[in-house]
């Protein structure tokens, strides 16, 4: 996660062979901002001097266990996938065909929002429940929020 710890940042990444402009062409009064490259840098060590990229991940992994027991448990839940704390939860109207079940994720978003837990809705057919936690959560604090989901699709079944 590229950020200024609360300042916006930006940056773009390309191959070498791409920058076809000589040094000092490229300048302007909103490019650079010193202020938004320091804030930046200073959220970034802080992220690597705290282990963050390492505690998401472990913590990813101990959410995708939790979400596959739900996929077990939950007729609408077709697949649960992710990496680190992006986490994806198909939902399906059934799990045979995989039909997406794109009401009843909108249903699961305001149900969810209400309880307490912010999910996006995203996938080719509107039927995908997106978990993008802060990557500092607390284990309890996300493991709640997988509860809170499952009771909600339980009671949409």
């Amino acid at each position: 996660a590229l950020g200024g710890a609360g300042f916006p940042i930006s940056a773009i990444a390309y191959r070498e062979e791409l920058n076809t402009m000589p040094p000092g062409k490229s300048i302007g009064t909103f490019r650079g901002n010193m202020v938004a490259f320091a804030a930046g840098a200073a959220g970034l060590n802080w992220m690597i001097e705290n282990r963050v990229p390492e505690y998401a991940a472990e913590l990813g992994k101990k959410a995708m266990v939790r979400f596959k027991e739900m996929e077990k448990n939950c007729k609408l839940l077709g697949e649960a996938r992710g990496i680190g704390l992006m986490i994806a939860l198909e939902i399906v109207e059934d799990k045979k065909t995989r039909k997406p079940a794109t009401d009843l994720t909108k249903q699961l978003r305001r149900l969810a929002h209400q309880r307490g837990v912010m999910i996006e809705v995203g996938g080719h057919h509107n039927n995908v429940a997106r978990l993008l936690p802060p990557l500092i959560i607390t284990e309890d604090l996300l493991m709640k929020a997988a509860d809170i989901l499952e009771g909600v699709l339980k009671e949409l079944e």
